[in-house]
């Protein structure tokens, strides 16, 4: 297991609604687990391989670490914050794809429909709410409901990541160290 703390630069917070200056900390936890102890449904993983995992939390802190703004999954608020600094997109963007890769309710497929479904939603001037039941109907709907014998969000799917996103949030982290 690999666990990487970059800790990002100390920023004014007033623009972004803060009281204060603030501070965001994203920790990065990269491990690997045998695809055969996995209580996942492995489509395109064979049972025989090692799979690695993502983990990603971050952490916006008030200047003197004396109150957390924000915590865990708030990887919205990061982009928002500091969405200019070098290799802070990147992270977010890996974050929003990858992050508990072997816990994922759709193939890509259904993942690709759901989003377009949710862009054609805001395109008409709504905000888009995701429902679970809603999102069945669609894929019932356009035939994706099952996917290569996978019902959406039945069990746990693994996506894998490739080689060159760790290097990014290796090199990332680097930065920032």
């Amino acid at each position: 297991m690999r666990e990487y703390r970059i800790v990002l630069p100390r920023i004014d917070g007033k623009p972004f609604g803060y009281h204060d200056y603030v501070q965001g900390i994203l920790e990065i936890r990269i491990d690997e687990e045998d695809s055969a102890r996995m209580t996942t449904t492995n489509l395109d993983v064979p049972a025989t391989v090692k799979v690695k995992t993502l983990s990603i939390v971050g952490s916006i802190f008030d200047e003197h670490y004396s109150e957390t703004a924000e915590i865990g999954q708030c990887e919205g608020e990061i982009r928002r914050i500091y969405g200019n600094h070098p290799g802070v997109i990147e992270i977010c963007n890996i974050w929003r794809v990858y992050h508990l890769n072997t816990t994922v309710p759709e193939t890509d497929v259904q993942t690709a429909l759901v989003k377009a479904y949710s862009l054609g939603i805001e395109e008409n001037g709504e905000k888009f709410k995701y429902n679970y039941t809603e999102m069945c109907e669609m894929l019932k709907t356009v035939g994706f409901y099952i996917d290569r014998g996978y019902s959406y969000g039945s069990s746990w799917l693994v996506r894998e990541i490739p080689a060159d996103i760790f290097k990014c949030l290796i090199t990332s982290s680097r930065f920032y160290a």
